[in-house]
């Protein structure tokens, strides 16, 4: 299950409270019920509410609370956009249900809550990460499939060059990564037919499973028009990633991989297909968390990994 510490009691007459009674309606029978409180660990704040007795929850995300790295930006319209896309792709994939939003109480968003384990609980379990990467490529592959439109070549590079800006490279190494992206904007690896709705976050803790049922959360950085690679080379990095830090070679993430991208493929054909622009956007994914370690050990591995998997 996802971490998480009661830290309150949310009493009848509470002004929060009584507004979560209100967007949970008719799915609580008591409307004098006590609700806990429970922190979540994200990049937000991030709390669960328990209606006591009920058997019932729900997730509210305060934009306004940024707790992570990216801390200025309009945090009405951030609320909006996840609001909206969880609207449009509960009926496509399974994800928590939106309930309400409410700017004035720190521009929170309030969702049910998705009983299960994190996909990030079994990266150190082998048959089960198989099988549950598996079933992730099986849902990217169909919110990928049913969101198509024109695809933005542009803002892909445009993303990639402003992550690269923010690891503050040395002049030499920024030149050999400029290089690389040089020869794969000349390629026609990323030329393909359309783009997509991408979750653009997919990490190993936002998908959840409930049995056998895979739920994916936290689109607030999904977007439009774009490669949907980028969601599998994100995956793929972060399982790098695991591996670099705890002393693996990365090498060894290969089996994991190819089983996502079998879970996402329709056929031989398609898998060669999606294996070829992969680099790109594990190199991105990887970059992606070099950002901001400065201090940490494995920030030159990382960077190093980054940029083999640039090379054509």
């Amino acid at each position: 299950m996802l971490k998480h510490r009661c830290v309150s009691i949310l009493k009848q007459g509470d002004i929060f409270r009584d507004w979560l009674i209100a967007a949970a309606a008719q799915r609580i029978s008591n409307k004098t019920c006590d609700v806990a409180v429970s922190k979540i660990l994200s990049s937000h704040t991030v709390c669960r509410y328990e209606f006591i007795g009920e058997g019932y929850s729900v997730v509210g995300k305060f934009f306004s609370e940024p707790t992570g790295h990216k801390r200025t930006y309009d945090f009405y319209l951030a609320m909006r956009h996840e609001w909206r896309t969880l609207k449009r792709l509960q009926n496509i994939i399974d994800t928590p249900k939106p309930l309400a939003t409410m700017k004035d109480f720190n521009c929170v968003l309030l969702t049910e809550y998705v009983t299960g384990s994190p996909l990030s609980a079994v990266l150190n379990n082998e048959d089960d990460l198989i099988n549950k990467l598996y079933a992730v490529g099986k849902v990217l592959r169909k919110l990928h499939s049913i969101t198509q439109r024109y695809y933005d070549k542009q803002a892909d590079f445009h993303r990639f060059f402003t992550t690269l800006r923010d690891c503050n490279l040395e002049a030499s190494l920024r030149s050999r990564f400029s290089t690389l992206l040089q020869s794969w904007w000349e390629s026609d690896l990323l030329n393909q037919g359309y783009g997509c709705t991408i979750h653009g976050d997919a990490s190993p803790s936002n998908y959840i499973f409930q049995g056998n049922k895979c739920y994916a959360i936290d689109f607030e950085s999904s977007r439009n028009h774009a490669n949907a690679v980028h969601d599998l080379g994100i995956m793929s990095a972060e399982l790098t990633k695991h591996l670099i830090e705890n002393n693996h070679a990365p090498m060894l993430a290969h089996p994991y991989i190819d089983s996502l991208l079998k879970g996402y493929s329709t056929n031989d054909t398609h898998f060669r297909k999606v294996r070829a622009t992969l680099g790109f956007f594990v190199s991105l994914g990887l970059l992606r968390d070099a950002r901001f370690q400065n201090t940490n050990p494995y920030r030159p591995k990382l960077l190093q990994q980054a940029l083999a998997n640039l090379r054509l």
